[in-house]
């Protein structure tokens, strides 16, 4: 395995080498950028200077490096330039300058020479001189100064400047010679020796062979007087050369641009030109530029851009410009026509009037500071006559040119001067260039232009930035459109791709470290026409019949018809209007106007699209100012139904353009469709024909076919007028009200009825009873329901009705119904003759005697018994009382019930109990039924009592009794706080009174449940806070009585552990319930009735069906598919939706203990197990769990949920006739035993009444031990306990075997003595043994001990020593070198996500990881939603309410939302605040003091990354100090000391479980590293060290000063030993010995080599494996795959054992075989642990001033201050006092949160190997450290961890150091928002990191989609979200899903 993983490794190294220069594509495109780059080249390391293009090839010039690349940006060729050995004070090649060093070549310039077909190169090395290279491989030379030149090279032939920070520019073009170009040089002059002193030269392109020699040399030698050089002035000024470029044939000009500046003088921008005719640079002439307006004079860039390909055409030079160096720029031209004139003028001042115009001085020379410099007299004599400088002048004609042989002086104009004119010749006037475009904050780096629009009018000018921006610029307008993120500083070179065709021009753009190919516009992020022409980019149109924004080329149904491509400064689009409504019924045509619709060719055609589903032809037709497209409507059936209440739909209606195969939609509207139809169906059902006639649609009613219809479908008969409609209008009043059982008619009133028609039907409805249908005539405009009897089934005195009249009975007739009609029962509730004649005499109601009835008088036999007058009713009568007893004080309220009992208060004349009068209380009065009175003070203790009404006086039956209630005892006395206490008071009379109360102190009640005589029930008020010894009242009416028991208060429990039997964390049950789940907690005893719930939802099926029943069951799916009335798999719906309902099931806990109870789980009902059956075969059904204890509610959420899985399915046993015997296994038969719901300790089999233990837990025939015979019975019953599921699964017999008792009972008595003799006798052997063992050890151990002391001491002193001297130069190297501290990047990557740390996310964004432009317009919206407050808050929330939301998922949403929120820290900042705000809120009144104890919650992460961001700077540059010290001292002080190489134990360690406990001999042995540097490097090692322990000091040692990262890794390196010229051997390292007879093998030490004191040794890197490679792996990770020297290493194989300095078995103690011999000492483990007290203090020191920097008062981070007054207010807010739980917060929040992580983790911020021993040392100062911040009292007991004990004594000074600072802190000013925004927004700009924002967009929406239902739902039920929130959500997940299903 290791070898296929070996040669993989090395396969992937090779394809790595082989595509790395062929591809070189950097990770360079992100964000906006990659809709405009096309393609990259970034080779690592690389520092870019030139780029130039030729045909088809990109040349890049660079630092040490040129690249040949194809248009695409492909590698083809690349060549290495430097560093060479060369010095800027070194003539070239000379072999004899001790001068030279290692220097870098820098590319000056990069020119083709087209005319020579090469590429000439200068470097900035061997004096700047340059060699030529073929353009088709720049690998071949075709020059090389130092070959060509056989004389040597001279100065004349230094091209370029020496510097890497000079200047040089150049150009190729014509010479003095026709069809000779030359090189025009201008460079930045130096001071060095060996320079020249021009700054403008001219040198020889010679191309003829024989001359070869003279290429790059001067044209006329600078020997003379005047050579072709332009000479530093002697103002001593500076130039700093920009552009240089040529115009027009040999008799054209070049021109120079560039900044000139005096000593200690800003510069300012100069422009320069000479003659190209002119070979001594006579015609030099210069003159200052400032931009005008913004008065800018520093150039920046410059760029001259030709009108046109003809030569001699005018042109713009562009100039960048800035105002003294600040940062803002302007872009400025003048034309070149401008210039030239300029120039003469300028020449005639000087050659005619010595330099003035008029009075002012125009001109002067160079090179004089006179003011007559202009002054010549032969000059100016010759030139009297001469009116024109384009005159010929006379010339000298025995003038030669070096290396031109052939050349002959030609006539020239005085244009181009002469030796006896004046020359080299500056204008003093300034130059204004006209400002085309300023932008403020921004300083522009290159400039180049583009012309586009129509006949190319538009010009378009694009700068480049060092900020990275591409700014593009409409120079019609001057008005910036666009920009482009490139990210880096962009160099000069813009260079145009000049590939024929292309569709966008595309712009080549280069940084110091990539090459981009760039096209100008990105017309696609343009989704509509209105963005498109809007967009101000002047390339981008709207392709109307593509349907897409696009540059016209990219248009290609726009080719041969300019109006399909609408232009970009067009104001209007592609529009349709919407047609006019139309009746879904009716078949016809639709029109729609569409707005600049194109004419089509043949092969074209549009079509209509309805609803993006049905496509009918359409034609147009062409009008003036628009196009008329009439569709076929889509039939009734093809329509949507219209939503409930409508009577219309709108269908979206697309225009699809058709050529072939190609269909695009190009404009779309909305369509209405009505339906006229339903009205009278499904809308106005009572009111159909004014309800037709009122639509906004215009229908029609056709009364005869009774329909509601469309003018299209109109009839004769049909009425338009809703006054026209046949209403009924009112019922008749006579017939609103009627009794029932009594026949009866109805009359109604109507119009409009149609005279053909006399027959109709009333249908009375009755409440909520079926309709009575009654046939009713006609009568003028009158219609009568027949007469007949009424009833109805509600018990009640009155019921409303409604009437509907119908013809043809089914035909419904309007009905403007506006008074109620009402039938009424006279008997309802009137019982009596009291209640009967106070009835509303509307109702004319009377007491019928004969019946005993309330009645109508019509339905009262005998008229005379008919009674309307209360004085004529019965006398009343008592028929009882309550209550029945009342104490001796009264005041209780006696309720009398009777009948006819009056019919107001005042018929009430008198009222006694017990002979007292008792007041009448009116208000309780009911009429004829109750009486209610208040006893007055009795001293009688019973009675009757009477009631008088109308001077009749009648007594109760029974007697009142007063009494006094005696309460006696309460249980319980405790109760929690939430309240939901079952309170039971005893004693006697308790149920005395009316009005009895009982309540708990002052202010809290006790709901009374239930009294008797002798007991009393209350459920006890939540109380605000845990209250003890409260007193108990109880209040009988007037009387209250006190209890002498206390209730108490207490806390309310808590739950902290749910668990079950089951391994693992996950709870499960199956669904018959019953099994036990356990919880732990406090104050569980405070509780009476613990329930637990268990809430079940729809079940997670997990079949193959899964996706398919899924989609059946969703509600809207179904709505949908029914409205557009189309088929779907047949399904049970009611069964399937019903499976989406809660259930919720409880079952009654047990509790044990204050800490423990346990609860079964409740049984799931057949009614869900019907519903999951026939979803799934096999289903896991999810419980949502809470506890209700009392009136408390535990919350469980954090627990997980509870799963239900299908009951195990049990089977009769088989066999039943086999013979058992005791032990023997019997087999289950049982099925489906998933050990998440079950352990075999929970299934209890019982055979009998004895149980029969499982001995082996099967899945599916588990085997129970069979036990012991009980009673004489041969067969017994087997019943299966699984829960709450039992199951009798057969019997089973017992063997009998009488034969072997005899032969048993004999045996034992012979073998029961014996083996009491023997144990006798092992016992006394043993006595004697461990006497004499005794003596021995007693002696050895005290020679141990005093062994032991001497060597600690002398250790000690020793290893301080040494320390201190590593520990001085490793931190003077520190003070140098600085802390090896990570890059920001990296340091939050390791932070945020610890376990996958190379989350994609963290990365910059790539080409490769383009997406859609959906996609990412979704994402840009859910980008905005998390930026909005409220949505983010609704959704962290709802985040965590979810029961499959983990702890995993939590950490990954926060670091997830600290990158996507990285550039708005301000905005984290505060949504962190909120969050941490809410956690505390929610959870204070719980328990405060776990408050962030944890990090379970999304606001606890999001707070420790807002911490890593924050204390970055802090951690970097004052605290990491001194932790990376200590981080190096224990590894220093581990590595001086005995290092196990396989266990990884140490001598010198914090720890007790890495303690070596063996004393091991070894040698300290000085090696000697050789290195490429004089000096070895010395290095100690131990003898008793492996290979790799010494490869891994050494590599310390030799690499100490470079990053771990960065240093090659152990297993690409051998170490060599060197003995003598030629004695080299590599050292393996893992190679072992063998113990004869042993399966012992032993890693080899040094020693074992024979490798002596002072030996001499070597890194070399591995030749067989490495050769000149780099494996990929080691981007990812630096660790060695072998073992370093601090960490363990696994054994290889198993059926040996391995061992280095100790053999262990298992790594147990007592195991643990010493390879000391056994005369040298006993072993006695516990005297080494000594050696951790020693390194402790060793290491004191450093763990001291680790604590000093974390708790360093004087220097507290801003973003803790703030975050820690942040803490104090909101503990003020929610009434926290006590300082305990501040503490509490302020350590979780800071010093658990950040620096604990930190301590544990130090390879997350330092670039370091984190060994595991250095790990479990630093794991003993993290705990120290977080008992310093406990506020619990550290006391160490002897039973206590030794990794405590050790900083016992040091714990209470750190804890005092913790209080301190949390003191100083509060004291401080709080600091304010802004200045924490202030701070972190300094942390942004320092660590401006791109991270992968859209990736990390894209995972966070993986937890949106997962939960979008319940998140929508939560921001539909908050009220601070706005609908704007939830559509844009909406819109966000259409976006996103469909293109994430587009992709699937």
């Amino acid at each position: 395995m290791s070898l296929l993983c070996l040669k993989f490794r090395w396969a992937l190294c090779v394809l790595f080498l082989t595509n790395f220069l062929n591809t070189a594509q950097g990770n360079v495109v992100n964000g906006e950028l990659k809709r405009y780059v096309k393609n990259s080249f970034a080779p690592r390391d690389a520092v870019m200077n030139h780029l130039t293009i030729h045909n088809n090839n990109v040349y890049v010039g660079a630092r040490n490096r040129l690249y040949q690349l194809d248009r695409s940006l492909q590698l083809l060729h690349n060549v290495t330039t430097g560093p060479v050995m060369d010095n800027v004070n070194c003539k070239p090649h000379e072999d004899m300058c001790s001068l030279k060093m290692l220097t870098n070549n820098t590319n000056k310039l990069l020119l083709v020479d087209v005319q020579n077909n090469r590429l000439i190169v200068c470097g900035s090395v061997y004096q700047g001189t340059c060699k030529t290279r073929s353009l088709e491989d720049i690998n071949q030379v075709l020059y090389d100064i130092s070959q060509n030149q056989p004389l040597g090279v001279v100065d004349a032939d230094f091209v370029a400047c020496n510097e890497e920070a000079c200047s040089t520019v150049g150009v190729i073009t014509e010479g003095p010679t026709v069809n000779n170009n030359v090189l025009y040089v201008s460079t930045t002059l130096t001071s060095h020796l060996l320079r020249h002193d021009y700054s403008i030269s001219t040198h020889s392109l010679a191309h003829d062979l024989t001359k070869e020699n003279n290429l790059f040399r001067l044209t006329i030698d600078k020997t003379s007087d005047d050579g072709s050089v332009f000479k530093k002035p002697k103002d001593h000024s500076t130039r700093d050369y920009k552009y240089t470029f040529a115009t027009g044939n040999e008799d054209g000009f070049v021109y120079f641009v560039f900044n000139h500046s005096l000593q200690n003088d800003v510069s300012k921008a100069m422009v320069a030109r000479i003659c190209k005719s002119d070979p001594f640079y006579d015609s030099y002439i210069e003159m200052p530029l400032e931009c005008a307006q913004v008065n800018a004079n520093h150039l920046l860039a410059a760029n001259y851009i030709p009108d046109s390909s003809k030569v001699n055409s005018d042109g713009t030079l562009y100039l960048l410009f800035s105002k003294d160096n600040q940062v803002n720029s302007a872009l400025c031209g003048i034309k070149k026509s401008e210039l030239d004139y300029l120039f003469y003028n300028t020449m005639e001042v000087c050659y005619k009037s010595s330099g003035y115009n008029g009075s002012n001085q125009t001109a002067n020379l160079i090179k004089s500071n006179l003011d007559n410099g202009c002054v010549n007299d032969q000059g100016q004599k010759w030139l009297k006559d001469k009116d024109n400088l384009t005159d010929e002048v006379i010339v000298v004609s025995d003038i030669s040119l070096n290396y031109y042989l052939d050349y002959k002086v030609p006539k020239k104009s005085i244009l181009c001067g002469a030796f006896y004119l004046p020359s080299q010749i500056r204008r003093l006037v300034v130059t204004q260039v006209k400002l085309l475009f300023q932008k403020s904050g921004f300083t522009f780096s290159a400039i180049t232009t583009n012309q586009t629009g129509t006949n190319n009018k538009t010009t378009v000018a694009f700068i480049g930035t060092t900020s990275g921006l591409v700014i593009q610029v409409n120079l019609n307008t001057g008005q910036e459109y666009s920009s482009i993120p490139v990210g880096d500083p962009i160099l000069t070179d813009f260079v145009w791709d000049t590939t024929p065709n292309l569709a966008v021009p595309h712009l080549y753009v280069q940084t110091k470290q990539k090459v981009l190919r760039i096209q100008v516009a990105a017309c696609e992020k343009f989704a509509t026409c209105d963005l498109c022409v809007t967009s101000r980019d002047p390339y981008c149109g709207w392709c109307i019949l593509e349907n897409r924004c696009s540059t016209k080329e990219q248009c290609t149904t726009a080719n041969f018809d300019q109006t399909r491509w609408i232009a970009p400064d067009s104001t209007k689009c592609i529009r349709a209007s919407p047609p006019e409504p139309r009746e879904r019924a009716v078949n016809g045509e639709i029109t729609t106007k569409v707005y600049l619709l194109p004419v089509l060719e043949g092969g074209e055609s549009y079509e209509c699209l309805f609803d993006d589903e049905f496509a009918v032809g359409g034609s147009v037709q062409k009008r003036s100012s628009y196009t008329e497209v009439r569709c076929q409507a889509p039939t009734e059936e093809d329509l949507l139904a219209s939503a409930y209440g409508q009577d219309y739909v709108n269908v979206s209606l697309s225009l699809r353009y058709r050529k072939n195969n190609i269909s695009v939609s190009i404009v779309s509207t909305t369509a209405i469709f009505y339906d006229c139809h339903a009205h009278g169906k499904n809308l106005q059902i009572n009111t159909p024909c004014s309800g037709c006639l009122s639509s906004k649609w215009g229908c029609n009613w056709c009364t005869g076919d009774h329909m509601c219809k469309a003018r299209e479908e109109q009839q004769d008969s049909c009425i338009t007028n809703p006054m026209q409609c046949p209403t009924f209008t009112e019922v008749s009043p006579a017939d609103r009200l009627i009794p029932v059982g009594q026949p009866h008619t109805i009359t109604l009133a109507g119009k409009n009825l149609p005279t053909q028609l006399t027959t109709y039907w009333c249908h009375v409805t009755i409440g909520q009873d079926e309709p009575i249908k009654v046939e009713a005539q006609r009568n003028g405009n009158n219609v009568t329901c027949e007469s007949r009897k009424y009833n109805y089934t509600k018990y009640a005195v009155t019921a409303t009705a409604s009437i509907r009249v119908t013809w043809k009975l089914k035909f419904v007739v309007d009905f403007q119904q506006s008074t109620p009609l009402t039938f009424y029962k006279c008997s309802v509730t009137r019982s009596d003759c009291s209640l009967c004649v106070a009835s509303d005499s509307m109702y004319k109601c009377g007491w019928c005697d004969n019946k005993q009835a309330c009645t109508i008088e019509s339905s009262c036999p005998a008229s005379q018994s008919w009674i309307t007058d209360a004085s004529l009713c019965p006398v009343h009568a008592i028929q009882g009382f309550s209550p029945m007893s009342g104490p001796l004080l009264g005041g209780t309220k006696l309720t009398i019930t009777g009948i006819n009992m009056g019919t107001q208060p005042q018929d009430i004349q008198q009222v006694t109990v017990a002979g007292q009068p008792c007041k009448i209380l009116n208000q309780y009065y009911q009429t004829s039924l109750k009486v209610v009175c208040q006893t007055a003070k009795s001293s009688k203790r019973s009675g009757k009592i009477s009631v008088t009404i109308r001077n009749e006086t009648k007594e109760s039956k029974e007697d009142f009794v007063y009494r006094d209630p005696i309460p006696s005892q309460l249980f319980p006395i405790l109760g929690p706080q939430a309240g939901g206490t079952l309170i039971n008071i005893t004693g006697d009379f308790l149920n005395t009174g009316s009005d009895i109360t009982v309540s708990i102190g002052d202010s809290l009640s006790c709901d009374i449940q239930e009294t008797n005589y002798s007991y009393l029930t209350c459920v006890t008020q939540e109380a605000p806070r845990p209250i003890a010894n409260m007193t108990v009242t109880l209040t009988f009416d007037q009387l209250s009585l006190s209890l002498k028991q206390r209730f108490t208060y207490t806390a309310n429990p808590q739950i902290h552990k749910v668990y079950s039997l089951s391994e693992g964390p996950s709870l499960g049950s199956f669904l018959g319930g019953g099994r036990n789940i356990s919880f732990e907690g406090n104050n569980l005893t405070s509780v009476q009735t613990p329930i637990f719930f268990v809430e079940t939802g729809y079940p997670d099926i997990t079949n193959h069906q899964q996706r398919r029943k899924r989609e059946v069951f969703d509600k809207h799916h179904f709505l949908r598919s029914v409205m557009r009335k189309r088929s779907i798999e047949t399904v049970n719906i009611d069964k399937a939706l019903s499976a989406f309902t809660s259930y919720k099931y409880s079952s009654i806990c047990t509790v044990v203990n204050a800490t423990f109870m346990y609860c079964p789980s409740p049984t799931i009902t057949s009614l869900v197990m019907n519903v999951s059956s026939n979803i799934t075969q096999y289903v896991k059904l999810p419980a949502k769990l809470s506890l209700s204890m009392d009136k408390y509610k535990a919350d469980l959420k954090t627990f997980g949920n509870l799963t239900y899985l299908p009951n195990p399915r049990v089977e009769q046993l088989t066999d039943q006739d086999k013979l058992y015997k005791e032990n023997d296994f019997l087999v289950l038969r049982i099925y489906d035993l998933n050990q998440q719901a079950i352990t075999k300790d929970e299934i209890i089999v019982m055979v009998g009444s004895s149980r029969c233990l499982l001995k082996a837990f099967i899945t599916e025939e588990p085997l129970c031990k069979v036990p012991k015979k009980e009673g004489d019975a041969s067969s017994y019953p087997v019943e299966l306990t699984i829960g709450n599921l039992r199951h009798n699964i057969g019997t089973i017999k017992y063997a009998t075997d009488d034969s072997g008792t005899g032969i048993t009972t004999y045996v034992l008595a012979i073998v029961i003595p014996v083996t009491v003799g023997l144990i006798v006798l092992i016992i006394a052997i043993v006595c004697v043994c461990m006497k004499k063992s005794y003596k021995s050890n007693k002696n050895d151990f005290q020679k141990a001990m005093e062994s032991m002391e001497m060597s600690v001491r002398a250790d000690f002193r020793k290893a301080f020593a040494e320390l201190s001297i590593d520990m001085d130069d490793l931190a003077g190297d520190v003070g140098d070198y600085g802390i090896p501290c990570l890059d920001y990047r990296t340091y939050i990557t390791n932070l945020f996500f610890p376990s996958h740390r190379y989350h994609p996310c963290m990365h910059e964004p790539t080409e490769d990881s383009e997406i859609p432009p959906d996609l990412e317009h979704g994402l840009a919206q859910f980008l905005l939603l998390l930026s909005n407050h409220n949505f983010l808050s609704v959704f962290v929330h709802t985040l965590e309410d979810q029961k499959n939301f983990g702890t995993r998922d939590k950490g990954n949403v926060a670091s997830l939302l600290s990158v996507v929120l990285h550039e708005k820290l301000d905005y984290f900042t505060e949504i962190m605040k909120s969050l941490v705000s809410d956690l505390i809120s929610n959870n204070v009144m719980r328990n405060p003091k776990l408050v962030m104890r944890r990090s379970d919650s999304v606001a606890e992460r999001m707070l420790s990354n807002w911490m890593y961001i924050c204390l970055y700077p802090y951690l970097r540059d004052s605290a990491g100090g001194p932790l990376f010290l200590l981080l190096k001292a224990i590894k220093q002080q581990v590595s001086k000391g005995p290092l196990d190489a396989i266990t990884g134990k140490a001598r010198y360690t914090l720890s007790d479980d890495r303690l070596l406990k063996e004393d091991i001999e070894f040698d300290i042995l000085t090696l000697f590293i050789e290195t490429n540097d004089e000096e070895p490097v010395i290095v100690k090692v131990l003898s008793c060290d492996s290979v790799a322990q010494v490869k891994e000091k050494v590599m310390d040692a030799v690499y100490k000063r470079v990053p771990f990262s960065q240093r090659p890794r152990t297993d690409q390196l051998d170490i060599e030993w060197r003995t003598g010229r030629n004695g080299h051997l590599v050292l393996p390292t893992q190679d072992f010995t063998v113990e004869p007879g042993s399966r012992w093998r032993r890693l080899m030490s040094i020693s074992d080599y024979k490798v002596a004191n002072n030996a001499t040794l070597a890194l070399i890197r591995k030749q067989q494996e490495y050769e000149d490679s780099q494996d990929m792996s080691s981007m990812l990770s630096n660790h060695s795959m072998e073992t370093s020297p601090l960490s363990p290493m696994l054994p290889e194989e198993a059926s040996t054992k391995m061992y280095h300095l100790v053999k262990y078995n298992d790594d147990n103690e007592t195991k643990r075989e010493s390879t000391i011999p056994k005369d040298k000492h006993k072993h006695i483990p516990e005297l080494y642990l000594l050696r951790l007290v020693n390194m402790k203090g060793i290491l004191q020191n450093y763990v001291d001033k680790v604590m000093q920097a974390i708790l360093d008062k004087n220097i507290v981070p801003c973003p803790v201050r703030h975050f820690f007054h942040f803490l104090d207010e909101i503990a003020s807010k929610n009434g926290i006092t006590d300082p305990e739980i501040l503490h509490i917060w302020k350590t979780n929040s800071f010093l658990s949160r950040f620096w604990v992580t930190l301590l544990k983790n130090p390879e997350a911020v330092f670039d370091v190997e984190k060994p595991d021993t250095i790990a479990s040392s630093m794991a003993v100062i993290s705990q120290t450290f977080i008992d310093a911040c406990s506020v619990n009292e550290h006391k160490p007991t002897k039973d206590s961890p030794i990794n405590k004990q050790i900083y016992a004594k040091e714990i209470p000074n750190y804890k005092k150091m913790v209080q301190e600072y949390y003191k100083v802190v509060k004291e401080q000013h709080p600091i304010s928002d802004q200045e924490v925004n202030t701070y972190i927004a300094e942390i942004s700009r320092s660590h401006a990191c791109k991270f992968d924002k859209n990736r990390a967009l894209r995972d966070l929406w993986c937890f949106m989609s997962k939960y979008y239902e319940e998140i929508k739902e939560a921001l539909e039920n908050d009220p601070n979200v706005t609908p704007a929130v939830i559509q844009k959500l909406e819109q966000s997940n259409r976006l996103i899903e469909n293109n994430s299903t587009n992709n699937d």
